[in-house]
């Protein structure tokens, strides 16, 4: 199978970056440290969430949901399922994710299932987001941990997750679906996991040191970017990026891949982003010591204590779990797509 990378792909340049940087305020710098080093909660503030401040919230969120001319997979959703919605993309998440936005928040919300739709299609996209329910059959793709791995937390309470490139073959390019589902499906897991996530955001341990060139498909990259900057449930406040050290074929994710990733990323995620290509005693003190981020939360291939082993643990749980009924609306959607499909 031929890879999709393409040299003259558009890049994010060094000047772009520079001007970038030189734009951002004082407020927007001391978020940026905030996020990447995992300050300490004390030192984030956030407002209090009382009754009357998430009234006003709530209200303000569903009257720029309802100016929202189109939005045709939402509306889907809450005609069949509209328990699952209020269950899997509560308002309040979102909000969070957004700081308290409600125009920024909505927009989210739409974002969310239209990607959900395009991802899990018309059978899958209404039921649970649980192993056994919209990933069921990519059960046997989710045991091979290509997706974000849910590591533990860091030292500011916000998950941490482990993505190994070496993991992502070339074959499985070939349904380029089941990873859309997989990240998806991660994503979604994260953003339920705490308040401190959807407030937060999460942490990615990136382990690139053997990445495969043949692996990178430019529209692939950017479907994923897309979803992980418009459409997901919790933000990603820091990446740390381990490649391999010196000018080596390991070290072509740096030099050639990111500039090309950079330009889908957006300000917010193109800030939040570290590269490490020290030894890997030293890449674990630092990540350690100045960032908040346990041993236990750095795969063993960068000299930390995280194995498969920890995420297979976690992914044997997620299949024990019984399926949420919802009231039942998942044999109402059943029902609806009966009928439909009979119309």
């Amino acid at each position: 199978m031929a890879t999709a990378f393409s040299f003259s792909a558009p890049r994010f340049t060094e000047e772009q970056k520079e001007k970038e940087d030189a734009a951002l305020g004082e407020q927007e710098k001391a978020q940026i440290e905030n996020d990447l080093y995992g300050k300490a909660a004390d030192d984030v503030m956030h407002p209090e969430e009382t009754e009357f401040f998430l009234s006003g919230k709530l209200d303000e969120f569903q009257q720029e949901l309802d100016a929202i001319e189109y939005k045709p997979a939402y509306d889907e959703a809450m005609e069949k399922v509209p328990e699952l919605v209020k269950k899997e993309s509560p308002a309040i998440n979102l909000l969070r994710c957004e700081h308290y936005d409600a125009k920024l928040a909505a927009a989210r919300m739409v974002a969310y299932w239209k990607f959900r739709k395009q991802f899990f299609g018309e059978d899958n996209a209404f039921l649970p987001m649980e192993a056994r329910g919209a990933m069921k059959d990519d059960i046997e793709f989710l045991k091979e941990g290509t997706a974000f791995q849910l590591a533990g937390t860091d030292s500011r309470g916000r998950p941490i997750v482990v993505y190994e490139s070496f993991r992502t073959k070339v074959s499985h390019l070939q349904n380029k679906g089941q990873t859309y589902r997989a990240l998806f499906f991660a994503m979604h897991k994260i953003a339920m996991s705490s308040k401190t996530a959807q407030l937060d955001g999460m942490v990615i341990v990136c382990n690139c040191k053997n990445y495969d060139i043949r692996t990178f498909d430019r529209k692939w990259a950017k479907v994923n970017m897309a979803f992980i900057v418009d459409g997901a449930p919790c933000k990603i406040s820091a990446d740390h990026i381990i490649a391999a050290d010196g000018p080596t074929l390991q070290n072509i994710f740096i030099s050639i891949i990111m500039p090309m990733l950079m330009v889908f990323l957006g300000k917010h995620l193109r800030q939040r982003i570290l590269f490490h290509t020290g030894q890997d005693s030293e890449n674990v003190k630092v990540l350690n010591e100045s960032y908040g981020i346990p041993s236990l939360c750095i795969p063993t291939g960068l000299g930390g204590d995280w194995t498969l082993y920890n995420y297979e643990e976690w992914l044997n749980h997620e299949l024990t779990r019984p399926l949420p009924d919802y009231n039942n609306n998942n044999n109402t959607h059943q029902s609806s797509s009966s009928s439909s499909m009979e119309e």
